[in-house]
């Protein structure tokens, strides 16, 4: 009787030690599995930002979203096809800035700034 006992304390033990092992393998499994960066970091997907884009400038429809490293800060730059950009905090969704874009091209477009003289 006294062996049956030690039997089946042992087969216990050694059945809670395999269940608590498992479960710590499962977790550390789960906790370090791949997952998208949006969904990770808590960042807006590039969707996300385009609908801010397109909300603060009605009317408009974006052509580009890029994901940019400003310093600390991820940032995404939309391009909207009325010539606009808009930068968004990709944490908070803030709108950062929006100004006309640059089309890279002086020769014909106005001045770059108020104190910049158009002599084209």
């Amino acid at each position: 009787m006294k062996q049956t006992n030690w039997m089946s304390r042992r087969t216990i033990f050694a059945l809670l030690a395999t269940g608590i092992l498992l479960g710590g393998v499962l977790i550390g499994v789960f906790m370090n599995a791949p997952r998208n960066a949006s969904a990770q970091s808590g960042q807006l997907t590039p969707n996300e930002a385009k609908a801010v884009a397109e909300e603060a400038s009605p009317g408009a429809t974006a052509t580009d979203v890029t994901l940019e490293r400003e310093g600390s800060q991820d940032v995404y730059e939309v391009q909207l096809d009325n010539g606009m950009e808009v930068e968004i905090d990709a944490a908070t969704g803030e709108i950062l800035e929006t100004e006309l874009s640059d089309d890279g091209d002086d020769g014909n477009d106005g001045p770059d700034s108020a104190n910049e003289v158009d002599d084209d």
